[in-house]
C-alpha cells in the first residue's frame, strides 16, 4: 500500500511537471541540450563559444535564430543567400549586412554577432536620422556593440514563448518595449497582433501593426505603442514634423503614420473596389480600434488604415538599399515593365504605365 501511494505520488509530480513544460508558454520544443549547457564544456572543449552566457544557453540570440526557414521557423540569418519574399520572416533578413554574407552596411541593420559597426557611421553619431546623436539610450547608440545586439531592440525576451495573438501589454509585440536601465519598459512598447509563423505566409497570414495618425513623431517617443514611434526612437529626423507641408505646400518626407487617403489614385490602392487586398511587399498600419478587436483582414481600407516605416523598410535586412521592400530602380514613371503596379505604385496607382 506504501509502494503504490509512492508510485501515484511521483506519478502526479511528473504529471505536474510534464503541463508545466507542455504549456502554451513553453512553445520552443526540442532536447534541453540543443540550447542549454550545465556547465560550459564538454570533454576540455568549450561548449559556449564567447560564452558563458546567462539562462546557461550554449550560444547567443544569433545562434538559435540562424538556420533556412520552413514553416514553424524562426530564423533571422541565414548561412546561404535566402530568397527575399520566400523564405524570410517579416523582418527580411540579415544575410545582405552581415560579415559573413552580403556585407553590405545599406541593406540591414548593423548588429552585434551578426555584423560590424557601420564603417560609415561613427558609434557617436549614433544610428542615421538619430534626432540626438547619441540615441539618449546606451544601446542604441549602436546595436553592433555587446551593450546593443539584438536586445536593443527585442527586451526580456528569453526562453520566450511564439503564440500569436493580440498584444497591447508588456511584454510586448515581439519584446520590442523601450528600455529603462537595460531591461523592458513595462509602459512604454509595441502593441500588435502576432502572427504565429512571422508572416512566412504572407499573403494570406501575416502580423497586425498598430497604426496612430501623426504618432510615429520622436518628441512622442514610444507612447502611442505603434510601430512607426519604436523606429523613431533612433530615426527620429527622418520623420520630425513630417505630417505637416512646408511653407510651399510640398512633403519634405514621405508620410508614416498618415491615413492612406480613400480619394484621387489611392482610392484604387490595393486594388480597389472594395476589393482591397493585402500586399505583403507592401503591408499597412491599422487604428487602435482593429488591433484591440483582434481583427486579421486580408482587407486594406483606405480611409482608415495607413502607412508605416514597415510599409516600405524592413526591420532587418534585405537585398535592396536602404532596407527597402523593393528595388527602388523599377520605379519607373509611366513604366510597363516589371515595376508595374508594384510597391510604390501600389497606393500611387496613376503613376505608372
Amino acid at each position: 500500500m506504501k509502494k503504490s501511494i509512492i508510485t501515484s505520488t511521483i506519478m502526479l509530480a511528473a504529471a505536474a511537471l510534464i503541463a508545466v513544460f507542455s504549456s502554451p508558454a513553453a512553445a520552443i520544443q526540442g532536447a534541453c541540450g540543443d540550447c542549454h549547457t550545465m556547465h560550459n564544456s564538454q570533454g576540455g572543449s568549450e561548449m559556449a563559444t564567447g560564452g558563458p552566457y546567462a539562462h546557461l544557453l550554449a550560444g547567443d540570440c544569433v545562434a538559435c535564430h540562424t538556420g533556412t526557414n520552413t514553416e514553424g521557423k524562426a530564423y533571422v540569418l541565414s548561412t546561404g543567400e535566402p530568397t527575399f519574399g520566400t523564405d524570410t520572416l517579416a523582418g527580411g533578413n540579415f544575410y545582405w549586412v552581415a560579415d559573413a554574407g552580403g556585407d553590405d552596411d545599406t541593406k540591414g541593420h548593423n548588429v552585434y554577432g551578426i555584423s560590424v559597426q557601420d564603417l560609415s557611421i561613427t558609434a557617436a553619431e549614433g544610428a542615421p536620422g538619430d534626432a540626438n546623436g547619441t540615441g539618449g539610450c546606451t544601446c542604441h547608440e549602436t546595436l553592433a556593440t555587446a551593450a546593443g545586439g539584438c536586445e536593443g531592440c527585442h527586451l526580456d525576451a528569453a526562453h520566450h514563448s511564439d503564440n500569436s495573438g493580440t498584444v497591447t501589454v508588456a511584454p510586448w509585440f515581439r519584446w520590442l518595449a523601450k528600455c529603462n536601465s537595460g531591461v523592458a519598459d513595462a509602459t512604454h512598447g509595441v502593441a500588435g497582433i502576432e502572427d504565429n509563423d512571422w508572416d512566412f505566409e504572407t499573403a494570406t497570414d501575416h502580423n497586425e501593426y498598430l497604426g496612430v495618425v501623426g504618432g510615429h513623431d520622436a518628441t512622442q517617443s514610444i507612447t502611442n505603442h505603434n510601430m512607426s514611434a519604436f523606429c523613431s526612437g533612433c530615426h527620429g529626423n527622418f520623420h520630425i514634423q513630417n505630417t505637416v507641408a512646408d511653407g510651399s505646400g510640398s512633403w519634405t518626407r514621405h508620410p508614416s503614420d498618415a491615413v492612406i487617403p480613400a480619394s484621387g489614385e489611392y482610392s484604387s490602392a490595393f486594388g480597389g473596389g472594395g476589393a482591397d487586398s493585402w500586399d505583403p511587399t507592401v503591408p499597412v498600419a491599422r487604428p487602435a480600434a482593429v488591433i484591440n478587436a483582434g481583427t486579421v483582414t486580408n482587407i486594406v481600407t483606405p480611409g482608415t488604415d495607413m502607412v508605416m516605416c514597415l510599409s516600405c523598410h524592413v526591420a532587418h535586412g534585405s537585398p535592396y538599399s536602404d532596407m527597402l521592400r523593393w528595388d527602388y530602380t523599377l520605379m519607373i514613371l509611366d513604366t510597363t515593365g516589371a515595376g508595374q503596379g508594384k510597391s510604390c505604385f501600389v497606393c500611387h496607382t496613376q503613376k505608372d504605365g
